[in-house]
């Protein structure tokens, strides 16, 4: 499994210095990358080609002015900047952007709930098909309740994806959401497939993970390999970034993972 790091700061020396304490990756801002000038995009194109670690991931794809599952709402709207988007994301060299956007996916008030999940479902075939022609899956990241009133948990993701038909919709986890979701670890169980990637950070606290005995942290790492997820991202808060990130790949390389024959 690969590690990566969260982070908006996506400049040759805060990538070289990820790098150099164990990171693997590092997953982007969508949206703040998708909201540069032509020139901006450019110098920092350069900076991620000169530096040595790869951006693989990308998160945060819609800005909250969009609301998919609102009366009225047109994909048109949002078309250029999904094919913006994504392009740039091809440039970085990102191979996976997670659909959280509580904002933007919640299903407003006075809006069926089913309506609301439908409209999702057609946003998303219809985002699936610019994401394919520069072949970045999109995962579906669930939620907490007090985030997003729909898709909190990692079976909704899987049922989500499932019901776009489309080969790069893939489901997600987080362990924050989990936990306050009232999720189940174990359910990552029947996902084997399905879901892509994942989320880290102290389900309490939501800071960068730090020591064993804060959480199940080796219990969530387990049920990630035993699916063959290939991808694991730090998200979440710190207060001196660089010695934090150092203590999280620590603790994420120094869990033992039991290799099954699945």
């Amino acid at each position: 499994m690969k590690f990566g790091m969260c982070t908006a700061d996506l400049s040759k020396e805060n990538l070289n210095y990820l790098k150099s304490i164990g990171y693997d990756y590092v997953e982007a801002n969508f949206k703040k990358f998708a909201a540069l000038t032509e020139e901006e995009f450019a110098v920092l194109l350069a900076g991620v080609k000169a530096a040595a670690l790869p951006v693989l991931t990308a998160n945060s794809m819609l800005p909250s002015i969009y609301k998919i599952a609102a009366d009225g709402f047109d994909f048109a709207s949002v078309r250029d900047y999904l094919q913006k988007g994504f392009a740039r994301a091809y440039q970085l060299g990102v191979q996976k952007v997670v659909f959280g956007s509580g904002g933007a996916r919640s299903t407003p008030d006075g809006v069926d709930k089913n309506e609301g999940y439908l409209r999702i479902v057609n946003f998303l075939k219809e985002a699936a098909k610019i994401a394919n022609q520069y072949d970045i899956i999109i995962v579906i990241e669930p939620l907490s309740p007090f985030e997003c009133n729909l898709i909190n948990t990692v079976a909704q993701s899987a049922r989500l994806a499932a019901d776009t038909s489309e080969d790069n919709i893939k489901a997600h986890a987080d362990l924050f959401h989990i936990r306050h979701s009232k999720d189940n670890v174990d359910n990552i169980n029947a996902l084997k497939g399905i879901l892509a990637h994942a989320h880290i950070s102290n389900p309490m606290t939501r800071m960068f993970p730090k020591r064993l005995c804060e959480t199940d942290y080796d219990t969530y790492m387990q049920a990630l390999a035993d699916i063959s997820c290939d991808t694991c991202s730090v998200e979440g808060w710190a207060v001196f970034f660089n010695s934090a990130a150092k203590k999280a790949i620590n603790l994420l390389k120094g869990i033992r993972i039991i290799k099954k024959n699945n």
